[in-house]
């Protein structure tokens, strides 16, 4: 009896041992979240995969196609959408087994505003100080940029200091938050130009053009 009972148990064991062995592996679940769905192009939408897992082992690897030809890889990525249009993001995920699952979302960027509608009319300048360890003198430079376009729109605006053979003497970089400014009206970007070359008197002239866009999300 006790040696039968022991028989049993060794039986069991090896069962348990084998079926162990040959259980399928579970498929991992992919979970998108996603900072915003929605936007005027170009903004960047931040994604996440943290909520995706697997009940028998580990993710391994994660790989997010944006509908608009770019791919990433990573749990954690972000993308920038620069046209307008309705984009399927796809993530899919690996586990530590080699199978996959996939989830997707959708995603959709209105037209925002363009480079074209905004326009510098005028700019004015005074010498002013600079510091950083020392200070040294500098330019002030006020631009006033007329916005044509339906949309507002943060702007950078290159600017360049001219004396009076037509040389540049200096070069710099503008940047006007003007979210708040409705669109078809005109605003002031202020800034400086760090760097000028000679004397601040001798500067003549200051142009500027707006070089970049940033839609308000």
């Amino acid at each position: 009896m006790r040696h039968g009972l022991v028989g049993v148990l060794l039986v069991s064991m090896l069962l348990g041992v084998v079926t162990g062995c040959i259980l399928p592996n579970d498929v991992p679940t992919a979970v998108i979240d996603a900072s915003r769905t929605t936007g005027r192009a170009p903004v960047r939408i931040y994604f996440d995969a943290y909520d995706s897992h697997d009940s028998d082992g580990s993710i391994s690897r994660w790989r997010w196609d944006f509908g608009d030809g770019a791919v990433e890889y990573g749990k954690y990525v972000s993308h920038e959408f620069k046209t307008s249009g309705t984009f399927t993001v796809v993530l899919t995920v690996w586990d530590d087994e080699g199978a996959s699952d996939s989830a997707s979302l959708t995603v959709t960027i209105l037209a925002g505003p363009k480079i074209a509608d905004f326009r510098v009319t005028t700019i004015n300048w005074e010498p002013a100080t600079c510091w950083l360890i020392f200070t040294w003198p500098c330019l002030y430079v006020y631009a006033t940029v007329s916005n044509s376009g339906p949309h507002s729109a943060n702007v950078e605006i290159a600017v360049t200091a001219y004396n009076a053979a037509g040389a540049v003497v200096g070069t710099g970089s503008l940047w006007g938050y003007a979210c708040d400014i409705p669109a078809g009206q005109s605003f002031v970007v202020e800034g400086k130009i760090p760097d000028i070359q000679g004397p601040i008197g001798t500067v003549t002239r200051v142009e500027g053009r707006v070089v970049d866009v940033d839609a308000c999300n």
